[in-house]
């Protein structure tokens, strides 16, 4: 009896050391992810702060004569060829940073949006036909909360990434574009024209990660939800 009791003390106490470690191990890369995508979202930012500050002297650009003594003249396009040039780069690495982070996780994201919907499902089945005071109807609650906040992440950060890249030609058109000359404004133009095709994180390379499709899992789980109850 007490080798027995030993036997399933070891066997418990495996397991539940196995379960913390993998949902560490879960955790720790639902984060790397999602910080990647941050990063995608933060470079973005600052791409748009930089086109929108396009035509910004500073005391070092006067000094050096980029603008002429006639104040109504253009700004040197050397100047403005470089920073433009600038920021083509920086948006070319952005949309490599991005691939390259899809490649990696697009497995990993691709097994946790298509788990999601019926995973969500059977956590709500399942809290209406337990007791409410139970142990097992709050450890539901909290394994429903993690589903719903995992995958909130990955949603939202993707959100955050096409919205930000919608903005690039905006923000490029916010500068103060009158002051360049006609050249550098053809250069300005084609960049923007380059730039209307957003950045769009999906999973299997199809499916779109945006809070549109968080709303359409939700409204598919609660659907599924309602015929299994009725039957």
């Amino acid at each position: 009896m007490t080798a027995r009791y030993s036997i399933e003390v070891f066997a418990c106490s495996y397991f539940g050391i196995a379960l913390t470690l993998q949902g560490y191990v879960n955790s720790i890369v639902d984060c790397t992810i999602v910080a990647f995508y941050g990063q995608c979202e933060l470079q973005l930012k600052l791409l748009r702060y930089n086109l929108e500050h396009l035509t910004d002297l500073d005391d070092v650009d006067l000094q050096e004569g980029t603008i002429n003594e006639n104040t109504l003249s253009y700004i040197d396009d050397n100047l403005i060829k470089k920073r433009l040039v600038h920021c083509v780069k920086h948006h070319q690495k952005i949309i490599w940073f991005l691939s390259e982070t899809q490649s990696i996780s697009n497995e990993f994201v691709t097994l946790q949006l298509s788990v999601a919907c019926w995973t969500i499902c059977m956590s709500v089945y399942k809290l209406v036909t337990v007791d409410m005071f139970s142990g097992e109807f709050f450890l539901t609650i909290g394994y429903l909360n993690c589903m719903l906040m995992q995958f909130f992440m990955y949603c939202y950060h993707g959100s955050q990434v096409l919205v930000e890249s919608e903005f690039i030609a905006e923000s490029a058109y916010c500068s103060n574009w009158v002051d360049i000359s006609p050249r550098s404004r053809r250069l300005l133009l084609i960049f923007m024209m380059c730039c209307t095709r957003p950045l769009v994180i999906c999973a299997a390379k199809i499916v779109p990660i945006n809070l549109e499709s968080y709303l359409a899992v939700l409204k598919a789980s609660y659907t599924l939800f309602t015929i299994l109850h009725k039957k």
